[in-house]
Formats: structure tokens, sequence, C-alpha cells
């Protein structure tokens, strides 16, 4: 028989780039009449209705080295975690941003804008010594993405070193 897992996360809702990060936990259950080690635990997250399409997550690694229990005893579970979980960043949500291409200095948004909140379900596959590859019961993230203004705009990346700040802040007799 497979292994049987479930992934907790300690929120329900988080910003992206927030610090700290949603911690998650994978428990596994052993319903087998012998021990099974647990060899790998990998990491998933996908769109709540959405399977096939994958986000992008920080790779989170589990506990699963040397010196920590990795054995799941007969009619018994374990627990891995707490580890953070990262998904999604701040960085580039903002649709007027450009970044541009080093080959090439024409403009480019390598990450169109998010929308504002996505249910994110975070899911685990976990690996045993059996063979056994098992899917763990997923945990849903609300994850809000708050954009930042555009650049050379006040509380932009660039603030008062944009252009049109600094001309503003000298007219307006803030500099």
């Amino acid at each position: 028989m497979a292994l049987q897992a479930n992934v907790t996360l300690n929120y329900s809702a988080y910003t992206a780039g927030q610090s700290p990060a949603p911690m998650a936990t994978v428990t596994v259950y052993n319903p087998n009449a012998s021990a099974v080690v647990v060899t790998s635990i990998n990491m998933l997250a996908h769109p709540f209705g959405s399977t096939a399409q994958a986000l992008p997550m920080s790779p989170s690694v589990p506990p699963t080295g040397p010196g920590m229990t990795v054995s799941v005893p007969t009619l018994s579970s374990i627990t891995f975690g707490p580890f953070p979980i990262v998904i999604g960043s701040a960085a580039n949500v903002n649709s007027f941003q450009a970044v541009n291409q080093t080959s090439n200095l024409n403009p480019i948004n390598p990450q169109g804008s998010q929308p504002p909140q996505t249910q994110v379900m975070v899911g685990a596959l976990v690996y045993g010594s059996d063979g056994s590859a098992n899917t763990a019961g997923e945990a849903g993230l609300l994850v809000s993405y708050y954009p930042a203004p555009p650049l050379g705009y006040q509380g932009g990346f660039l603030q008062f070193n944009g252009p049109n700040n600094l001309i503003t802040g000298a007219l307006a007799g803030i500099l």
C-alpha cells in the first residue's frame, strides 16, 4: 500500500514578498505492514481549478537529509517541517515596468501583470523506499499582489531620482 500524505500551512493568505513567508508541514502516514523510508519530497503549487499550470515557487526543500527522521514506522506518521513556502514575487507585478534585455535594449516585460489575488493550491509528491510516488493532500493559500507605482513616479523604484519626480519636487519646493 502507498504512503498517505497531507500538506498544511500556517497561513491561509499572504502578500507576495511578505516576510515571514508561510510555513508548510508535510505529514506522512504509513498504512503498510513494514516501515517505509521517505526518500524525497517535491513541493508543488498551481492555481485553484488548474492542475496543469504550475506556478513559480522558490525551491522548498523539506528536511529529509542526514540526521533527520525519515523512516515512517508501521501504522504511524511523521511530520516534515516546518519549512518556508515562497510563491510569487512583488518585484515584477507592475505591468508598466520595462526590463531591458542584455542582448538588445528593447524593453520587455518578462512577467505580465498578475491578478490582484490568486488562490494557490500547495501540494507535494512524497517518494518512498517501497518505490511509491504519493500525491499529498493540498492546502490553499490566497496570494495577494500589490503592484508598485510605475517607474519614475513617487513611490516607484526610482523615487526622486526619476526626472518627473525631480522636477515635481523642485517645483513644489520639496527639494
